[in-house]
């Protein structure tokens, strides 16, 4: 049998896709979590629906169309929580037009994209709601507009306590995915893994080079680099091709799975990068958040470690970048007892980092 559509029915279709499905119905135990951007943070939405969950709220995400085969949710089973593909016009004209109805509250997961670069204050004035009964809560991935222009900081959450002009947020680190496997550290082939693009003429690609050739003249090569992101391996050097595996771009489903097969996170943070001082400064590397959830130790500069939860005791801390390659050597030659202790030893950190969390959100969302 054929079919035949009109211009105006595939026009119709399209808009249907672009746009999602409708906004589901909440009623007064109900939490809405949005992340209104399309390219990045969407990660962090599991593990904040996760601490909702666990107050005992129905969780409605909402998120946009484009992430609708990424896998985002892939590994989280729970009937309490639904997941929504929605544009962000229509999910704003919706709570523009009736407010959060019943809901309970609404947490937007990356402030400054609903009124491009606005505060938490700003885009709270957007939305018509009960303060009475209601909650609306925004993460900020970045404080140093709010430190730079002493904006309030009333229902803003932060991954982790923010140090720049005296900036005070409650820290909610979102680090849970799903089912994960706790793997032990491979056999023959230390596993490393990072997450980006690497590229010519980086300073950190130029690091993590610099630390591999370092390995290749000892005559050690029993590793693997396995990059998640952009890159090509015609663009390294010939001799250390070899070390090098690129995935290219995963959606999260298949990165998930890579993290579990691999050993230790490379953060690549680069301890002389003035760009980089944001990771201890105003922001976080969501990097950490995966190192956190997958329990996969990292190697990390001194510089960057204690501030976001590292010591000698959860991750390989290296003092100068010139020291990666010492490090990286390290773990390749971790017997497999010092690696369950290292795990063992961030699975503790992360506890403690998830059960603050949680009391924070319990805070935020009790606050009169």
């Amino acid at each position: 049998m054929a079919y035949s559509f009109s211009k105006q029915m595939l026009k119709g279709l399209r808009n249907f896709l672009r746009g999602g499905e409708k906004l589901p119905a909440a009623t007064s135990d109900t939490f809405f979590v949005w992340e209104p951007c399309s390219y990045s943070h969407a990660e962090v939405t599991p593990g904040y629906a996760r601490y909702l969950r666990e107050l005992g709220f129905k969780v409605r995400v909402l998120l946009s169309p484009r992430l609708r085969a990424q896998g985002l949710f892939s590994r989280v089973k729970d009937d309490g929580l639904s997941v929504h593909y929605i544009s962000r016009k229509k999910v704003l004209r919706h709570f523009l037009g009736g407010g959060l109805g019943q809901a309970a509250g609404l947490l937007v997961t990356t402030t400054g994209k609903i009124t491009k670069g606005a505060c938490a204050a700003q885009e709270r004035a957007v939305f018509s709601y009960d303060p009475a009964r209601q909650k609306i809560l925004f993460v900020e991935h970045d404080v140093r507009k709010m430190g730079d222009e002493n904006l309030p900081a009333d229902g803003v959450i932060s991954l982790r306590r923010p140090h720049y002009k005296g900036v005070e947020t409650a820290v909610v680190n979102p680090h849970f995915f799903g089912d994960v496997a706790l793997t032990a550290k491979n056999g023959d082939c230390t596993h490393f893994i990072t997450i980006g693009a690497l590229r010519a003429k980086r300073r950190n690609t130029e690091m993590l080079l610099g630390a591999v050739r370092a390995l290749h003249d000892q005559g050690v090569r029993n590793f693997k680099i396995l990059v998640v992101g952009k890159g090509k391996v015609a663009n390294l050097p010939r001799e250390l091709r070899p070390c090098f595996e690129f995935c290219g771009h995963l959606n999260f489903e298949r990165m998930y799975a890579r993290i579990e097969q691999a050993d230790f996170f490379l953060p690549l943070l680069d301890a002389d990068n003035p760009q980089h001082e944001r990771y201890i400064t105003t922001g976080t590397s969501g990097t950490f958040q995966l190192v956190y959830g997958f329990a996969k130790p990292c190697l990390i500069a001194e510089k960057f470690a204690a501030v976001n939860g590292f010591d000698a005791a959860n991750a390989i801390v290296y003092k100068q970048n010139t020291d990666l390659a010492q490090a990286m050597r390290a773990a390749i030659d971790m017997p497999a007892v010092s690696y369950d202790a290292l795990q063992q030893s961030l699975e503790k950190t992360t506890a403690t980092l998830y059960h603050e969390s949680l009391e924070n959100m319990r805070k935020l969302i009790d606050a009169n």
